[in-house]
């Protein structure tokens, strides 16, 4: 019998779900055990069961009776929902705690929260920012609670006996999904930017998810546009495994992470950035600045200033 049902949107291979990974193997070592419900299974679900997890299932239709049902045959003591917040008001008819696990910044999950009015014992939000945030939207701040998200430092880790090979052209990293918060957009131009000054580097974005066919013909679109169709690497959907690889090569060839988000309520690829060793330019926003400090492993802009971003970018290459 598993303790806590988990329910979220997407079964990625990382993002959110590697901090439910973190998670539940911190479970396994108290006892505790979860079982997980996704709407969408986009390769992570394996994963999730290596590290633990107990029952990991996809529904594809009807997702508000499917999680009463769960709830309804397994005596679930807890459910945590990580989206669809909305389902925090039918969970509680079945008397178990519920829990709210915000780790994004859109004003959506806000408005999702409110729909289920006083049904949450506890919200988790990944940092101060975050608390300060939600609670600024009216909520009571005493049921907030700051959990920093945990990484894999098995897949996360610098590799110091490697020698900077200081080869050109320098790796730029994105992480992220196709979404305008994460702000694909102001990366592309900060590429084009840093091609234009003639800087030996060689941009990378890492897609993850799916997204609708508008968004993928407008990414491509763009690129198009700024010429870059042809100077771009995109890698869709890899493993945390690869990212990790692919962060500690670019450290070694004297690259960098890129972030270019409107908000952040963690920022989790910085974090797995500067494991990796991987210097780091990121957007002031959100959580980001509470957490690092401008210096030489990561360096901060404010949000759509892209060409100081470019700036920053051409520092740790000539750094290297």
């Amino acid at each position: 019998m598993s303790d806590s049902l988990v329910v979220y949107n997407n079964c990625s291979l990382g993002g959110v779900v590697s901090v439910m990974r973190e998670r539940v193997k911190q479970g396994l070592s108290k006892g505790a055990h979860y079982d997980f419900y996704f709407f969408n299974d986009f390769g992570g679900r394996a994963s999730l069961v290596e590290a633990g997890a107990r029952h990991v299932m996809v529904g594809n239709m009807s997702h508000e009776n499917n999680v009463a049902t769960l709830v309804r045959n397994n005596g679930y003591k807890s459910a945590h929902l990580f989206s669809h917040y909305h389902l925090g008001h039918l969970l509680k008819l079945h008397k178990i705690r519920v829990h709210a696990e915000v780790h994004g910044s859109h004003i959506s999950a806000i408005h999702d929260l409110r729909k289920a009015g006083s049904a949450y014992d506890r919200i988790t939000v990944p940092s101060q920012w975050s608390k300060d945030w939600i609670a600024g939207h009216g909520f009571d701040p005493s049921i907030i609670d700051v959990v920093e998200n945990s990484v894999d430092r098995s897949i996360f880790y610098e590799r110091p006996d490697i020698e900077l090979k200081g080869a050109k052209p320098a790796p730029v990293i994105w992480v992220g999904r196709m979404e305008e918060h994460k702000n694909w957009r102001d990366a592309l131009s900060i590429f084009s930017i840093l091609l234009k000054r003639g800087q030996p580097i060689q941009p990378v974005m890492v897609l993850s998810l799916h997204s609708d066919a508008a968004r993928i013909h407008e990414f491509f679109r763009q690129l198009s546009l700024l010429g870059l169709l042809s100077k771009v690497e995109v890698l869709y959907n890899i493993s945390q495994i690869e990212v990790a690889h692919l962060f500690r090569e670019a450290a070694a060839m004297g690259g960098c992470s890129l972030l270019t988000s409107k908000l952040e309520s963690f920022g989790l690829a910085v974090t797995e950035s500067q494991y990796c060793g991987l210097p780091v330019v990121a957007s002031r926003v959100g959580a980001i600045p509470e957490r690092v400090t401008h210096d030489e492993s990561v360096r901060l802009f404010d949000f759509g200033d892209n060409q100081v971003a470019a700036d920053l970018i051409e520092q740790v290459i000539c750094a290297n």
